[in-house]
């Protein structure tokens, strides 16, 4: 057994003859002050039902915790030196930390599974046998189960209704998801195309490269007989539960939008309708309210408002019809946006409906 620290990488390994430790998987694992959940998660990867000295890396990458986080991780190391790593960092953000993780993974396949969450004990071994039957699909996305606060199935789960599906852009454009962290991929896929999270976004940030990746790949893999545990908190402090009610996140995540835009424009100045129906079903989230979960100045909501009538010129109207999970009378406002430039009046848009 060898000992190494390398700046903050914390990492002790048996090395083979060639020098480099090859996984099937590495799980990288942002943590932030994660002390009461990241021993349940690690256990998950523990007690998967494929042998894990064999197959399973582990990078725990502490990003600046200021709880027992790290102090769980590195006892974490001592007990199991071949299959875990560990990086020590500032507090840089999630995408920060997923990236310092990527760049020391050496799994055929990449996962980045929150610290706060679980795998089903069968997970793993249901994704290698599904690569193994699709050699050439690199992405893998399995259906959200909740758990502690909530319970069941993920409201995005309604794009599984096959127990196995290859999926199509072109042909299956409402087939989305946004959550990278119960997808698995192709490690060689992020690494060639210089694919990685941007760093500084405080939300968007799975939206943002799950556009790229499958726009680049056009197809990716639906399993749905195995469940990624997603712990809804009894505390309200996770990036989603927080991000719709802060006022910082809106403009950027407006901005982010604009830039995939910008990106996968085709020469008609059209973008795909599965990247129109990924960015609608986000975007609705926010706008289809009547009043912000916040005060904002008027220059605040004139640049929100451009920014969105920016954005929703890319949006044919019927990729905003398509969105099940608004009222009608949203669907109309969003539509009012588009064409007007302006905030609906929904009183008014209900009475053109009657």
């Amino acid at each position: 057994m060898v000992g190494k620290k390398s700046g903050k990488v914390l990492c002790f390994a048996a090395i083979p003859r060639d020098g480099i430790i090859i996984k099937l998987f590495s799980v990288i694992i942002a943590a932030y002050n994660v002390e009461s959940y990241l021993d349940e998660a690690l256990e998950s990867l523990l007690n998967q039902n494929l042998n894990f000295t064999r197959y399973i890396e582990i990078i725990i990458v502490n990003d600046g915790s200021q709880d027992s986080t790290l102090l769980i991780a590195n006892e974490w190391l001592v007990r199991y030196p071949n299959n875990i790593k560990v990086i020590d960092q500032e507090n840089s953000g999630v995408s920060s930390a997923r990236n310092a993780g990527l760049k020391i993974a050496n799994g055929r396949y990449v996962n980045f599974m929150d610290g706060d969450d679980k795998l089903e004990n069968n997970v793993l071994l249901e994704i290698k046998m599904f690569f193994e039957r699709n050699a050439n699909i690199k992405i893998a996305k399995i259906p959200l189960k909740l758990f502690e606060a909530k319970t069941g199935p993920h409201g995005l789960n309604k794009v599984f209704t096959k127990p196995e599906e290859i999926v199509n852009i072109e042909k299956s454009p409402n087939k989305i998801f946004a959550h990278i962290a119960s997808t698995f991929i192709l490690r060689e896929v992020l690494i060639n195309n210089r694919l990685n999270f941007e760093v500084g976004r405080k939300y968007g940030e799975d939206l943002a490269l799950v556009a790229k990746l499958v726009e680049n790949e056009k197809q990716f893999g639906l399993m749905n007989n195995v469940y990624y545990m997603y712990r809804a908190r009894n505390a309200a402090d996770s990036a989603m539960d927080s991000s719709r009610s802060n006022p910082e996140t809106y403009i950027p995540n407006a901005e982010m939008m604009i830039q995939l835009i910008q990106q996968h424009l085709h020469t008609d100045k059209k973008i795909d309708k599965w990247l129109q129906t990924l960015i609608m079903y986000d975007l609705a989230w926010k706008i289809k309210r009547n009043e912000l979960p916040f005060e904002a100045d008027e220059q605040w909501y004139e640049k929100y408002l451009e920014k969105v009538t920016d954005i929703l010129q890319f949006i044919d109207d019927d990729v905003i019809d398509s969105q099940s999970h608004i009222k009608w009378i949203e669907k109309e406002a969003i539509k009012s946006i588009k064409y007007s430039g302006k905030w609906p009046d929904y009183k008014k848009i209900s009475a053109t409906q009657l």
